[in-house]
C-alpha cells in the first residue's frame, strides 16, 4: 500500500497556486534550473530598469540645463544689439546711459538665469554669483559711445558651444534609455517564457492529477476498510 499511499500525495493542491498567479515556479524544487536563470533575469532586468532611470534623469538635468543657455543667450544677443545701437553716433549721453542701464538689466538676467536654473535642488549651470565675471562681461559698459563687443560675442559663442555639447548628451542618453528599454523588455519577454504558465496545459494536469488523487483516496480507503475487517476478524 506505499505506492498507493506515495500516488495520492494531493499533489493538485499545489497546481492550483500556479493556475491561480500564472507562475508555474512556486518554489525552487518546481523548476532548479528554470528558478536560477529566473533570478538572475530578474536581476538582469531590475539592473537595466535602473540604468534606464539615471540616464532619464541625467538627461532631464540636461534639458533644464540647456532651457536655461537659451535664455542666457537670448540676453546675450539683446546685449550685442544695445552696444551696436549706442555706438552709432547719434546717441547722447543720457541715450547712452538709458542703453547701459538696460543692458545692466541684462547682465542681472543672466546671473538670475545662472543662479536659477536647478534640477533636484541642484544648481546645473554654476554659479550665478560670479557668473558675469566668467563670462568677462564684469564692467561691460557703453556709456562712453564704445564696448569691447568681441566679449559679449565670446560669451555668446561659449553658450551656444556649450547648448551644442549638451544636445548631442541628451541624443546619446535617448539612444541609451532606448536601448536599456529594449533590453529590459527582451529580458521580461525570456523571463516570461521561464516562469509563465500555461494555463490551458496546467488545467489539463489538473483534472488528470485530480483523478489521480481521487483515486489515491478511495484506495486509502478502501485500505482502511480492509484492515477494520481484518481486525475484526482477528477479535472476533
Amino acid at each position: 500500500m506505499a505506492g498507493i499511499s506515495g500516488v495520492g500525495g494531493y499533489s493538485s493542491y499545489g497546481m492550483y497556486g500556479k493556475i491561480a498567479s500564472g507562475n508555474r515556479i512556486q518554489k525552487a524544487s518546481d523548476d532548479p534550473a528554470g528558478q536560477a536563470i529566473a533570478s538572475k533575469m530578474e536581476t538582469q532586468r531590475s539592473t537595466q530598469n535602473m540604468q534606464a532611470r539615471n540616464a532619464a534623469m541625467q538627461r532631464d538635468a540636461i534639458n533644464v540645463a540647456d532651457a536655461g543657455r537659451s535664455g542666457m543667450a537670448s540676453y546675450m544677443q539683446d546685449i550685442n544689439e544695445l552696444s551696436i545701437q549706442a555706438m552709432n553716433g547719434t546717441m547722447s549721453d543720457s541715450d547712452r546711459q538709458a542703453i547701459q542701464n538696460q543692458i545692466n538689466q541684462y547682465m542681472g538676467g543672466i546671473a538670475d538665469t545662472v543662479r536659477q536654473t536647478r534640477y533636484n535642488e541642484s544648481n546645473v549651470l554654476g554659479n550665478g554669483d560670479t557668473a558675469i565675471q566668467d563670462f568677462g562681461l564684469e564692467g561691460y559698459d557703453v556709456t562712453g559711445g564704445t564696448a569691447n563687443t568681441d566679449s559679449v560675442s565670446s560669451a555668446f559663442n561659449s553658450v551656444t558651444s556649450e547648448r551644442a555639447s549638451d544636445g548631442a548628451v541628451s541624443n546619446g542618453l535617448s539612444a541609451s534609455i532606448s536601448n536599456l528599454a529594449s533590453g529590459s523588455e527582451n529580458t521580461t519577454a525570456s523571463l516570461s517564457r521561464i516562469t509563465d504558465q500555461d494555463i490551458a496545459e496546467a488545467s489539463t494536469d489538473l483534472k488528470k492529477q485530480q483523478a489521480l488523487d481521487k483515486y489515491a483516496v478511495s484506495m486509502q480507503k478502501r485500505q482502511m476498510e480492509d484492515q477494520q475487517s481484518l481486525m475484526n476478524r482477528m477479535f472476533a
